[in-house]
Parts: C-alpha cells; structure tokens; sequence
C-alpha cells in the first residue's frame, strides 16, 4: 500500500512504530554490549582478584616451602609448625571450596589446568609430615633423609604447584580482557550509540520529511481549490489520488463543488425564468388593467342591454298570451277539420268498394263476350251478326273495366290523400295542444326570465364593482410584477458571479 493512501492514524502509528522501534532495537542493542560490558567488567575484576589470590596462595606456599628449609640451617628445630592438612590451608580451603566452582563456572577453560593442582598439592604436604617423622626419629642419618625427602618431594612438588598456578594464572590473563580492551569496548559501544541515534534521527527526518510533504501539498491544493471556490469558479477540482483522510475529504468537496455548481444552474435558470415571467406578468398586468377598464364599460352597455331585453320580455309575455288565445282556437278547428276527412275517408272507402263491383262486372261481361265471339264463330255465317254485337259488348266492357280502374286509382288516391290528411290532423291535434302549452310555458318563462333579468341587473352591477376592483388590482399586481423583474435581474448578477 502506498504511504499517501495510508489513514492519518496509520501515518502517525508508523512514524512513532519506527522510532520506537528503532529506540528498542537501540536500547536493545545497547543494553546487550553495556551487559557484554559488565560482564567482562566482572570477569576483569574477577581475574584481578583471581590472580590476587593466585600470587598470594603462591608467596603463602613460598613462605611454607622456606619455613620447611630452615630445618637445615637450623639444628635445634625439632618439628616444623605448619600446616599439613592439604585441605586447611589457605590454597586447600580455595580448591576444595565453592570458589574454585564459582571461577570453573566463569572461567571453565581452567577446570583441566586446575584439577591437575590436587595430587602434587597433597604430596607437597604429605612431605612435610614426613619431614616431622624423621626430625622427630632418632636417626642418625635423618638430615640426609630429609634432603632427599624435601628435595624428591617437597620441592618437586612445589614446583608442580606454581607450574600449575603460573599457568592458570597465564590462561586466566588470557582469557579475561585487560582494562584496554573494555575500554575500546566502551568506545565502541558509544560509537554503536551515535550511530543508531543519527540513524534514527535520519530516518525520522526522512519520514517526517515525506509525511509533512504530502500533508502540506495535499493542503495547499485544497487552499487553492477552496479559493477558486471562493472566486466564484466552479469549474475548479479537487484531484487528490489518495485514500487517506485529505483524499476523502476531496472527494467530498468535490461532490460539494457540483452539487453547488448543480444549484447555481438551477437558481440561474429560475432567474432567467423569473425575470421573463416577470416581464410576461407586467405585459399581462397591463392587458388585464386594460381589459378591465373594457370590461367596464361593456358591463355597462350590458346593463343598458338587460333593461332593453327586459322590456321586450315583457313584450314578448303580452304576445304569447295573445297566441295562446289564437293557438286555442286553431286546436278547435283543427280537431273538427280531422273529423270531416274522417268521414271523407269512410266514403272514399265506400266508393272504392263500388269500383271493385263495377271492374269485377266488366272482367265478368268480357268473359262472356269472348264466349260469344267464339259460339259466333262456331256459327259460321249466321253467327256473324251475333259476332259483331259481342265484340262491341266486349269493347264496352273493356273500357268499362278501364273506366273502373282509373276510378280506382283515383279513388286509391284520394284514399290515401284523405287519410294522410287525416293523419296530419291527428298529428298536428296533438301538436297544437303542445304548442298551446308551449305557449303557456313561454308564457311562465317569459315571466320567470323577467324576473331572472331583474337578478342579472343586481349581478351586473355587482360585476361592474368587482371590475373596478380589478383594475386597481391589476395596476398594483403591474407594480408589483416590475418590483420581480428587477429582483430577478438582481439574482441573476448575483449568480453571474460564479464561473459554470
């Protein structure tokens, strides 16, 4: 993950990680050689003591060995007065103690060296009770014993012994190190120090460096985001690659820019639109003042109209009673004019029926005419007299028969003449006595639409009232659409300030 996508907490968490980091690592590593330090200290100081304790375990057995060699310079010495047991002398006690274990614990390169101190130990002393045994016989040739004994075994011995310390004493030189060396160790434990420090100091620089860096630089650019915005420019950006807290809050800033930039589009649309209905409403105020000074006068030419309308209604009531009277009449007339084409249509009904009669007597006689010009036929020439008289029988019933039918068809038609007649009188009876209650309620409407004029007039004249009133409204409405148009105009300089 990159460092600039790192939270503000995780930053700063890693920041003081690494130095703390650094300064256990340091005091780790400083604690570890001042420990190495110490320790060689101790094991320094414990070699002095040691090698103190060597030379004077070794001047001890040299002032033994000496006290030994006085028997022979001596006579009068009997019995040497020292110690024999090789546990209770002083390199005795040591060896044989817990300090001896406490040094092999420290130093264990020396237990093989030491362990081989023991044996010639035990025997330097076992010589000395030797040496006592002799001077204490009564030998003659005791003196020569004890050379041989002090020099075969006291000395050799004694010698093994401080071969034995000398060379303990070079290993124990060996191994633990001299002050110069502890010193040099300190040097370079302080060097280790100064080292670790400026390291650590670098790299906080370093990391302090960078993280002021791109909190500063991510700062800067939101200042000058944040004066664009304040000049107005809504076009500026807030473009920060990172995920930390700098990066969301340009993220949100951003977002805040275009929601502000989607708002100011807006307000400036609805000034435009405020400022054009503005003037939209100041044109119409007027049209509506203007109007209303028309309305006016044309309430007034419609009052003058009511009260003419209305005298013609009253005019109009005067008539349709006169009609009423005649349309009572012609309903009379008209109901005993249906009854004579009634019976006319009875009669033409009996003179058809009469017709029928006469065509049916001509189909009859030209039937028998027919006959009888056949018979004459038959007859030869004594049937042609008779032949002559039935076709002029038959002629006449021919035309009779053509006479009945035209009287038929007229008949027909003036049948069907009477009774339309007849059925427009049916007809029109009823019409008439529609139109006579028509005219009776023309007659009540008439009267009732006076009345209703009476009320139009009221209302006319509450009209005209409310008209006036509305041409002062529609001035001060003028105003106050002016009054908006410059608002508007007002917003939308305001608004202009702003780059979208």
């Amino acid at each position: 993950m990159r460092l600039r996508n790192l939270k503000f907490r995780a930053k700063l968490s890693l920041a003081f990680g690494t130095m703390i980091i650094l300064l256990l690592l340091s005091g780790l590593i400083v604690n570890t050689k001042l420990q190495q330090l110490i320790n060689h200290a101790q094991d320094n100081s414990s070699g002095h003591l040691f090698r103190e304790k060597m030379d004077k375990l070794y001047i001890e057995h040299l002032i033994w060995t000496k006290k030994v060699s006085e028997v022979f310079s001596n006579d009068q010495i009997t019995h040497i007065d020292i110690q024999t047991d090789d546990h209770k002398c002083n390199l005795g006690k040591w060896y044989y103690g817990v300090e001896k274990e406490k040094l092999l614990n420290k130093l264990p390169e020396l237990t093989t060296i030491i362990n081989k101190m023991g044996d010639p130990h035990s025997r330097l002393h076992k010589s000395v009770i030797r040496i006592n045994e002799l001077l204490a016989s009564n030998d003659s040739n005791k003196i020569d014993k004890i050379k041989e004994v002090y020099n075969s075994q006291t000395m050799e011995s004694l010698e093994q012994v401080v071969q034995i310390l000398e060379s303990v004493m070079k290993t124990s030189n060996e191994i633990v190190i001299n002050d110069e060396e502890i010193l040099q160790e300190q040097k370079k434990i302080n060097l280790l120090m100064i080292v670790i420090t400026i390291t650590g100091v670098i790299i906080s620089i370093v990391f302090g460096f960078f993280m002021t860096k791109s909190i500063v630089n991510s700062i800067n650019r939101g200042v000058n985001f944040a004066n664009n915005i304040a000049n107005g420019n809504l076009n500026a950006t807030f473009n920060l690659d990172q995920k930390d807290e700098i990066g969301y809050l340009a993220k949100q800033l951003n977002t805040m820019s275009q929601r502000l930039k989607d708002t100011i589009v807006k307000v400036n649309t609805i000034a435009t639109e405020i400022k054009e209905s503005g003037k939209e409403i100041t044109i119409s105020s007027q049209q509506l003042s203007e109007t209303a000074n028309h309305e006016a006068v044309s309430v007034e030419e419609i009052s003058s109209s009511i009260e003419e309308i209305s005298s013609n209604v009253q005019h109009a009531t005067d008539n349709s009673k006169e009609t009423e009277k005649i349309t009572n009449a012609t309903a009379n007339d008209v109901i005993n004019g249906s009854d004579a084409v009634q019976k006319t249509v009875d009669a033409m009904k009996s003179i058809t029926e009469k017709v029928t009669i006469i065509r049916d007597i001509a189909f009859q006689t030209n039937i028998l005419a027919l006959n009888a010009a056949v018979e004459a036929a038959r007859a030869g020439e004594v049937g042609k007299g008779f032949a002559v008289v039935a076709a002029e029988v038959r002629k006449l019933a021919e035309r009779s028969q053509n006479a009945a039918s035209e009287i038929d068809e007229f008949t027909n038609s003036s049948f069907q003449l009477a009774e339309n007649t007849g059925n427009l009188f049916k007809e029109i009876v009823p019409s008439m006595q529609n139109t006579t209650n028509l005219v009776q309620e023309m007659s009540l409407a008439n009267i009732e639409i006076n009345s209703g004029i009476d009320q139009v007039s009221s209302v006319i004249q509450q009209i005209n009232l409310d008209t006036q009133q509305n041409a002062a409204n529609s001035e001060q409405m003028k105003l106050n659409s002016h009054k908006l148009f410059e608002k508007a105009k007002e917003l939308e300089k305001a608004v202009s300030f702003f780059k979208i």
